[in-house]
């Protein structure tokens, strides 16, 4: 995908369609593909609130807007992998419970060729405990594959990015465009795709 990058080039966004999430990153990564130019990078998105996450400054993502590969914990360790819920509380040093990431809305990822589900996206928002009872306005996005036999699934790929919510937008410039092209901006700034 990306042989090199600098940042000079300017213009350059990554913005990868759900199906190439599912095929080109998340697959590969647990087939247990790995490439120097990886990079995405493991973080556990669910130790630390979003603001507080040691974010990655590639200057080549979308301001305000990271992906991780993460790995989640099940809820019930009785079903230990059965289930489909899993741990997002995140709590703070002193275990006060700072909030947690709910979700939202799930939805099928399907292959326009094959008509096949290859993943599923799930949408969640960060909720501040009751004690600070504040909205965040961080978002985040789960991929992950299809379910194997109600198998959970602990590797999955993230985005996360803050919004603001004090302006209104013409175009939703943080998620991907339906074929995973690059679209204009702003007035004369272009996008074009890092493959």
């Amino acid at each position: 995908m990306i042989s090199s990058y600098c940042k000079e080039d300017g213009g350059i966004f990554f913005d990868p369609s759900d199906k190439e999430i599912i095929d080109y990153y998340l697959a590969r990564k647990l087939r247990g593909e790995t490439s120097k130019n990886d990079f995405i990078l493991d973080k556990d998105v669910y130790a630390k609130e979003p603001w507080l996450l040691d974010h990655t400054d590639y200057s080549f993502f979308m301001e305000d807007e990271w992906y991780y590969f993460t790995t989640r914990t099940q809820i019930s360790e009785k079903k230990l992998g059965r289930g489909k819920n899993s741990k997002r509380r995140i709590t703070g040093g002193d275990n006060d419970g700072c909030g947690s990431w709910k979700p939202n809305t799930t939805d099928d990822i399907i292959d326009k060729e094959t008509t096949k589900i290859i993943g599923t996206k799930k949408t969640l928002t960060f909720t501040k405990s009751k004690k600070t009872k504040n909205d965040s306005s961080w978002i985040m996005t789960e991929y992950m594959l299809p379910e194997e036999d109600d198998k959970f699934q602990e590797l999955v790929l993230c985005k996360i990015h803050k919004i603001d919510k004090s302006k209104k937008k013409k175009d939703d410039l943080h998620g991907p465009s339906e074929e995973g092209n690059m679209k204009v901006m702003d007035a004369g700034s272009r996008r074009r795709r890092l493959d």
